[in-house]
């Protein structure tokens, strides 16, 4: 009943057990010699290890039996060998022996002649793939068996592992590759901290927290050296020891980004300061179409175009008080808010509206407002071969269409924290 108990769950792959040492012990001891140890002196010091938990390697001519509550190791004479430490088979599967008894709180790695086994309570675990431990480092054990010819990354309790010839490879740096992309390796581990480019057999890439960032596209300086990014991939441009820090300006695409150490920070929503100024950032760059408000930690600030106006007093709220008796009933604040049209060339300001609407003590719409009107260029040509459309916030923007009595408009000044620039675009027939 016991012995039942006791092994029931594992006797239905017993006979798939025991087939596997035959098909791993192959992968075991790849490298060995007929002993079962590695020439190149991989498995010394895991042998050493051994020897100071398990007396014996070779378990030929042993075997285990039941005497009442204990699974005890005989030798090959009949009797019980109480200095066996080592693994021992009977019909259930192989079993770590400590002292002449199966040893069920047992569990790492054990060795015998068909080589190094991932014990988990006391028996060969087949199932486990993955890393295990001893005193001498890490290894990587495959379908129960330590395999000694894998190279590449692999986890424990303490993070990602790049492995050579079955152990951490604690000398290798570079990128690995796993299931979930492309690492950065230093010291044979993932470094999570690292933001730069790194390189491996397709090319050169960019890296943020020490994975390839397909998101990146920006110029961007590392090492001394000048690359362009284009979803992550880094093509050397130049060299160059002026490291790009803070705002940059880029002729060629007429854009401002901001860079820290050399990268763009692709992180950054927020306001940075250049030649005195205060500047919005989307994503990295300068966003000229913003317009609103903008907190940081010496407040918040009202953008315009981009920048923090300065010259804003109290963000032009006009207060009112309505007052009853002495008493303040109601405190009612104003602000102008102003809709800039711009001509074909996206510079001309051609109309600017500016409409009164109701805020709160931060400046923002507390009521909708549709705005209606239609503005005409003044360079339209009704013979011109070209339909003018107007579009909300930039010439790429949403199309605006204006309202009339029975249809409002899709531009409400409330979905927007200041001034709304509309641009008239030609469409070509």
């Amino acid at each position: 009943m016991i012995k039942k108990n006791l092994f029931k769950k594992i006797k239905t792959f017993t006979a798939a057990a025991i087939a596997a040492l035959t098909v791993t012990a192959g992968i075991a001891v790849t490298g060995a010699t007929g002993d079962g140890f590695n020439p190149a002196g991989l498995l010394a010091p895991t042998t050493a290890y051994a020897f100071e938990h398990q007396s014996y390697a070779d378990s030929t001519g042993y075997s285990l039996r039941l005497d009442g509550d204990t699974w005890h190791c005989y030798n090959a004479d009949g009797q019980i060998d109480y200095n066996y430490d080592g693994l021992a088979l009977n019909d259930f599967g192989w079993w770590k022996v400590s002292n002449g008894e199966v040893d069920f709180g047992f569990n790492g790695l054990a060795l015998n002649q068909y080589g190094w086994w991932y014990v988990e309570n006391g028996t060969i675990n087949f199932n486990y793939t993955g890393m295990a431990e001893n005193e001498y480092g890490w290894w990587y054990v495959n379908n129960g068996a330590l395999d000694l010819t894998y190279t590449g990354m692999a986890l424990n309790k303490y993070g990602w592992w790049y492995l050579t010839d079955g152990t951490v490879d604690f000398s290798y740096n570079g990128m690995a590759e796993n299931e979930y992309g492309w690492w950065k390796v230093a010291g044979g581990a993932v470094d999570f901290n690292f933001n730069g480019i790194a390189a491996n057999q397709y090319g050169s890439w960019m890296m943020k927290n020490g994975t390839v960032d397909f998101g990146y596209t920006a110029r961007c300086q590392y090492d001394g050296k000048i690359y362009d990014v284009t979803n992550g991939y880094a093509v050397y441009v130049a060299d160059n020891d002026t490291v790009l820090d803070g705002l940059v300006y880029d002729d060629t695409t007429d854009t401002w980004s901001y860079y820290v150490d050399g990268i763009l920070d692709t992180d950054n929503n927020g306001l940075v300061e250049y030649n005195g100024g205060w500047f919005k950032l989307e994503n990295g760059r300068l966003d000229r179409s913003f317009n609103g408000y903008v907190s940081n930690e010496m407040g918040e600030w009202i953008v315009k175009d981009g920048a923090v106006d300065f010259g804003c007093k109290d963000g032009n709220i006009t207060i009112k008080k309505v007052i009853e008796n002495g008493l303040v009933k109601e405190t009612k604040r104003t602000m102008e808010r102003n809709v800039r049209w711009y001509d074909f060339d996206a510079v001309t300001l051609i109309h600017t509206d500016t409409i009164t609407v109701n805020v709160d003590e931060n400046g923002r719409m507390t009521e909708d407002y549709y705005y209606n009107r239609a503005v005409a260029s003044p360079n339209d040509d009704v013979n011109g071969d070209w339909m003018t459309t107007a579009h909300i916030g930039s010439p790429d923007g949403e199309r605006y269409l204006a309202g009339n009595e029975a249809v409002r408009s899709n531009l409400n000044l409330r979905d927007y924290n200041g001034d709304v620039a509309i641009y008239l675009v030609k469409t070509y027939f």
